[in-house]
């Protein structure tokens, strides 16, 4: 006998051998519970890994069934119970007809409307305790029909859930079905909660079929990929393995992220693709934020990008407890939490535009970036893990295409529903105008922001809901390899990791370039005397100009060149242009604009920005192991260079002049084009 945590693991020379031991023990707990209580609940499984052990409970002298009453695992859909394959007629035939009459057996019958089937046996189950489980282990690892990836977290005690291809294989080589074709592909099954919740739970798992879903859900972490591994944090679980069974628990059989199948990594990288989507709406609509609220509040330079500082310094603040309350709760629990979090920082701009207080404005914007620490938190290493570590850059390329092209749709949108035609010459007024003629034009224009952030909150609120529920599988970052155990022996926390320390920092220098080269140019623009309803469109030539980068790492990363060598292009780069941005001077006409040619240069920087960050997040994340989450929470704290710079450059605009404010990007790109010719490399810190 081994003990896995709470599990006591007990390996048998065969099947029979299994049986009689699952069997006596599954007896044993039955007497107990009748002497205790005078009256015994057990659930049943079925399936051809039972079979062994219930001949043995059948043989068990001295249970008096009578005070027993039985539970049904699960059942297919629209199977009648005459069928070969029922579960019923499985019960029925192996298990009810002979022992004597039970106090009560409750059977699932799956040729009743299933929603309905459900409500009355969840009527029956959940004013019951559950004195002993019965339960196999798939081969894709299931738990009852909870395949893969599994919900953890509904509590209802039967569910209707889909089958996938492996089950229904499975069911099919096992002859219970003459083709593939005829295998159901619904069930009725009891839920991982419910199970759970017996009082004793005992696992029969024989043959060498199930001997890698036995290595990935004993020696895995805990995941709903692999569904019975949650059997390892129930209290009182005995699993009772043959040798096939048992015959790779002494090796690596796959990790989760290698195990997902192709439309399961599709899935997970569109849904993650979402998210980048919404994190860009929420985040890039600040470029039309600064200039509106400058207006509307009456503000300064630095005082109107007090708006990234208060929406991006909670990135600072709060992504370590996002990390923490992660691990806590789950992904998608902390997920739903973010987009909650968002919500109630949404709503806080109604009472902020119904007194034109720029402070309780601060307010939301802060807890709208406290909700997306939590979400950046858990996708940006999601993203970067899911998939072999050389094509990281192509996928974050691809979640960049998604915030950036939300970037593009913010301010547009967002200046569509504010803004008016006629705002052109109602600023031009602003000045000419009575103090309480001004205050009444102010508050009007203040009060345009209800509507829309309602709304938003409105969607925000919904989609915390549905995030719960996506097929959005976990991923293991806390299991490490034997080479990386050990290259990572002496490390203690965080700080012995010099190359992700460096990155954050390069983290922190990127996005605040690249927030300056975004949210700056509407202001830049006005100082050219574009007027606000023309220059609203620059941030979207700039956030174009990112997307173009991603396109071309896509096609090119890591085909053509390393997602290294693309960080050191686009680095240098950013550091060329920033002299230009400041040297060159001359009015050019393009695009239905005429400006100073280096407003163009200020564009061109999304381009250079576009592929640092999917070029950082590898290189600073690699060989991280079971440091890897909050190693990704110190990256994500990098993210306050957002509310630090672009304040900074309001400080020296205010000062000398919007163009030479823009020498604050010149340090950063060259400490960027440091870490990619040569601090991602330092794992030391001295040698």
């Amino acid at each position: 006998m081994i003990s896995n945590k709470h599990c006591k693991i007990y390996h048998t020379a065969d099947a029979a051998s299994l049986g009689r031991m699952a069997g006596t023990h599954a007896a044993a707990v039955i007497k107990k519970a009748i002497a205790e209580k005078g009256t015994a609940n057990i659930i049943l499984a079925t399936g051809t890994s039972q079979f062994e052990t219930l001949n043995q409970l059948i043989a068990e002298p001295g249970i008096d069934w009578g005070k027993v009453t039985m539970f049904h695992l699960d059942e297919y859909i629209g199977l009648p119970i005459t069928a070969n394959a029922s579960f019923r007629k499985y019960l029925k035939e192996r298990f009810l007809d002979k022992v004597s009459a039970l106090a009560a057996a409750h059977l699932i019958n799956g040729e009743n409307d299933p929603v309905v089937e459900c409500v009355r046996l969840n009527n029956i189950l959940s004013k019951q305790t559950i004195d002993v489980a019965l339960v196999g282990i798939g081969e894709n690892g299931h738990l009852a029909f909870n395949d893969p990836p599994a919900d953890f977290e509904v509590t209802d005690p039967y569910i209707i859930v889909q089958l996938d291809e492996a089950c229904r294989k499975q069911q099919f080589n096992e002859g219970w079905f003459s083709t593939m074709e005829q295998v159901p592909k619904q069930a009725i099954s009891m839920s991982i909660q419910q199970i759970m919740k017996a009082t004793e739970i005992i696992c029969s798992v024989p043959d060498i079929r199930k001997a890698a879903a036995v290595r990935n859900c004993l020696k895995e972490s805990i995941s709903n990929l692999f569904p019975a591994s949650i059997l390892q944090g129930h209290a009182k679980c005995s699993i009772y393995l043959d040798k096939a069974a048992a015959s790779l628990l002494g090796k690596k059989v796959d990790s989760q992220v290698n195990s997902l199948s192709k439309k399961q990594t599709m899935i997970s990288i569109g849904i993650i693709g979402i998210l980048f989507f919404i994190f860009g709406f929420v985040s890039w609509v600040n470029a039309i934020l600064i200039p509106y609220f400058k207006i509307a509040c009456e503000l300064t330079h630095f005082k109107a990008y007090l708006v990234t500082f208060s929406f991006y310094i909670s990135y600072f603040v709060m992504s370590i407890p996002a990390s923490y309350v992660l691990k806590r709760t789950g992904f998608k629990k902390g997920m739903m939490t973010g987009f909650w979090i968002m919500a109630l920082g949404a709503f806080i701009f109604v009472p902020a535009a119904l007194t034109r207080t720029y402070e309780i404005f601060l307010i939301g914007l802060f807890t709208i970036g406290t909700g997306l620490a939590f979400l950046q938190t858990a996708a940006n290493p999601y993203i970067t893990v899911l998939g072999p570590k050389e094509s990281a850059a192509q996928r974050i390329s691809i979640m960049g295409i998604f915030n950036k092209g939300a970037g593009i749709l913010a301010p547009l949108v967002f200046a569509a529903v504010i803004l008016k035609a006629t705002d052109t010459d109602l600023f031009a007024q602003l000045s000419g105008m009575g103090l309480s003629e001004k205050a009444k034009a102010l508050d009007e224009l203040v009060k345009r922001v209800i509507v829309p952030y309602v709304f938003v909150g409105m969607v925000l609120l919904a989609l915390g809901f549905l995030v719960r529920y996506a097929p959005l599988p976990e991923i293991d970052t806390e299991h490490e390899s034997e080479e990386l155990a050990t290259a990572n022996m002496g490390k203690k926390n965080i700080l012995a990791f010099p190359h992700l320390i460096l990155g954050a920092i390069g983290i922190f220098l990127h996005v605040g370039t690249q927030v300056i080269a975004i949210d700056t140019i509407i202001g830049y623009a006005n100082s050219m005397q574009i007027p606000l309803m023309e220059a609203k469109v620059f941030p979207s030539y700039t956030l174009a100009a990112t997307i173009c980068g991603y396109i071309l790492g896509i096609i090119t990363i890591p085909k053509y060149i390393s997602q290294v060598t693309a960080l050191r292009f686009c680095t240098l780069l950013g550091t060329l242009l920033t002299l230009l941005i400041v040297f060159s001077k001359g009015e050019v006409s393009f695009l239905n604009h005429t400006a100073d040619i280096s407003i163009w240069f200020v564009v061109l920087l999304g381009f250079a920005n576009s592929l640092v960050w999917a070029g950082i997040w590898p290189l600073a994340l690699d060989g991280l192991g079971k440091f890897t989450k909050l190693g990704a929470s110190v990256m994500i704290m990098g993210l306050c260079g957002n509310a630090l710079l672009p304040l900074l450059y309001g400080y020296l605009a205010d000062v000398f002049t919007v163009r030479l404010a823009y020498w604050v990007l010149l340090p950063c790109y060259l400490y960027l084009v440091f870490y990619a010719i040569y601090g991602h490399r330092i794992r030391r810190w001295s040698t």
